[in-house]
């Protein structure tokens, strides 16, 4: 399966994005893209969702310190909601599990 340049995520994705945005933002991130959603477990391939959510904090420039909250000492659950969040939007769209290797992913992809 080719994956689109453009593609329109289903609204309860949306409202998953945005959820995962609202929690970005709560830290000083910026709010990733669809596209960024999508292709996260192809760009990214994180063994799990707390390396996920960390990786999504990255992402998203989150400052060490904003207000007074530090995402890196965010609560585990943060980390994993976040991760998880964004690895089922992407193997929605996708197709591509996270902790894929990369043979599999392009694979998949072509």
């Amino acid at each position: 399966m080719k994956i689109k340049d453009e593609y329109v995520l289903p609204k309860n994705l949306k409202k998953k994005l945005s959820k995962v945005n609202q929690h970005l933002n709560k830290f000083g991130g910026r709010s990733l893209t669809e596209k960024e959603a999508i292709r996260f477990n192809i760009d990214n391939n994180a063994q799990s969702g707390f390396e996920a959510g960390s990786i999504a904090f990255d992402m998203s420039d989150a400052p060490d310190e904003y207000n007074g909250l530090s995402w890196h000492r965010a609560s585990a659950n943060y980390y994993h909601w976040i991760g998880d969040a964004l690895i089922s939007i992407s193997e929605e769209v996708t197709n591509v599990p996270y902790d894929t290797p990369q043979y599999l992913i392009e694979s998949i992809t072509k």
